[in-house]
């Protein structure tokens, strides 16, 4: 049985819920990533849903951001390239 590996990474400002996990199996070609979604009230996303379905958007699209620091840029980095590594040597 394999065991899924996790790796965290959160925003540089600090907030925990700019955040996102990448998992992944060793002998899988995957990578799986969950990206933590913004909570809001009840009312606030009530509002929200009556603005979609009416079609209004943000000029910018629908989207949130995460900061990642040098330190876990190279993290994340390191990560993909040891998997696209395993990946090749596994054929």
């Amino acid at each position: 049985m394999s065991i899924m590996n996790h790796e965290l990474f959160v925003c540089d400002c600090g907030d925990i819920q700019h955040q996102f996990v990448i998992s992944y199996f060793d002998d899988e070609k995957n990578l799986y990533l969950s990206v933590c979604l913004y909570r809001q009230s009840f009312f606030r996303r009530l509002w929200t849903g009556i603005q979609y379905i009416f079609g209004k958007q943000s000029k910018y699209g629908a989207f949130d951001e995460i900061i990642l620091n040098e330190e876990d840029s190279e993290r994340l980095r390191n990560l993909l390239s040891e998997r696209l590594d395993s990946w090749k040597s596994a054929g």
